[in-house]
């Protein structure tokens, strides 16, 4: 029996968990029934992982990129045909992240791929746009739910509006989480200690931190008005963000401008993620909009007590009362100041059950299935 060709399109392979989850996927679907290929834009922070798979071949695609730009996405449309149509049938194009998703299911549709699935990260609308804006982008997912065989979301939430507002058409819906391995977020004391002296904090300081790009998603600079906000009453506070991006300078200066540098440590992006959770008393997340953010699973597998912005699926995972509404700066700053008083020492702790759901075992052998029933339909 020969084994089925699956394709996963995303836009770049950016450090994000969309992108992480993918790579993960293509590397451990089982060998004996799937092939995997992998196509995106160049220029990720992933591509040498991504080269790095010798069974996975990854094709960069000159023209696919973020930004819209109707002449580049034309030819990226083109350059997707061409490839999808020299890998082996029968064939899944699996896609992922707004623009591959859009030019990945019009490609497929084209090429006369067996099955088509989209995977939700997140909606590339919400609720802060301008009304225009927002309209213009459901509008366009509307247009594409036809060209799907199913969809998979990662949150109850983006499964909820996406079908409240028609964006799946009559096709199948799955609720897929985003998975992770747990085994390297687990909480260290040694770890722990280590991190906190290469950033010079004084073991007894409680420390704030997030894992985040610097981009206006993230909401990186509300971060930094939390962090100010609360050491206005918590000095011995330290924070700390292991990320970068294109907001990076924006968020150096905002540091600068408030003093607060000595408190507020830029690490850039990080290998040990398990590490700086370890290092952490509090998780905090300031996203603007989300799918469901695998930090926070990530923080929440280490034992470290998480408050959030209350977007995308952040509430099926974290308690109500550790949420505040994005942009809300204040009522994050109330929420961490009230966390910050009932800390205790960090200790190993047993894997919440709610959990459970989140492995990225699981994750592929949801995927698997989805990807056999698909195949059944067809025949």
């Amino acid at each position: 029996m020969s084994r089925t060709c699956v394709a996963h399109v995303i836009t770049q392979l950016e450090l994000g968990g969309a992108q992480q989850n993918t790579l993960y996927t293509v590397s451990h679907l089982d060998r004996g029934q799937f092939a995997p290929a992998l196509l995106a834009g160049p220029g990720g922070a992933l591509d040498a992982e991504a080269r790095a798979l010798s069974d996975v071949p990854f094709f960069a695609l000159p023209d696919l990129q973020r930004a819209i730009a109707p002449a580049r996405d034309l030819y990226a449309l083109g350059q997707l045909r061409r490839l999808l149509r020299l890998l082996p049938r029968p064939l899944i194009v699996h896609t992922h992240s707004s623009k591959a998703g859009a030019l990945g299911r019009l490609a497929a549709r084209s090429i006369g791929a067996d099955a088509v699935v989209h995977s939700v990260h997140g909606f590339a609308f919400h609720d802060r746009q301008r009304a225009p804006t927002r309209a213009s982008y459901i509008a366009i997912e509307r247009s594409l739910a036809s060209l799907a065989d199913a969809y998979v979301c990662v949150s109850l939430a983006d499964r909820e509006r996406g079908q409240r507002l028609g964006l799946f058409g009559s096709a199948h819906v799955e609720l897929i989480r985003s998975g992770i391995v747990f085994d390297e977020f687990r909480f260290s004391e040694a770890a722990r200690q280590r991190i906190r002296r290469q950033l010079a904090i004084p073991p007894a300081a409680p420390t704030v931190g997030t894992i985040a790009n610097f981009k206006p998603q993230k909401a990186p600079l509300d971060f930094v008005a939390t962090a100010v906000a609360v050491l206005d009453k918590w000095p011995d506070v330290h924070f700390v963000y292991v990320g970068d991006g294109a907001l990076r300078p924006a968020v150096e200066a905002a540091v600068a401008s408030a003093r607060v540098g000595h408190r507020v440590h830029l690490v850039g992006w990080q290998t040990d993620i398990g590490a700086y959770l370890s290092s952490f008393d509090l998780f905090l997340l300031t996203s603007h909009h989300e799918g469901l953010p695998r930090s926070v699973l990530q923080a929440r597998v280490n034992g470290c007590p998480v408050v959030a912005t209350r977007t995308g699926g952040t509430d099926e995972v974290v308690p109500a009362a550790d949420l505040a509404a994005p942009g809300d700066v204040a009522a994050l700053a109330h929420l961490v100041e009230q966390r910050l008083v009932g800390l205790g020492p960090r200790v190993p702790s047993a894997l919440p059950d709610d959990l459970l759901p989140f492995s990225a075992e699981r994750m592929v052998r949801d995927q698997e299935r989805l990807y056999r029933r698909l195949l059944g339909q067809k025949q």
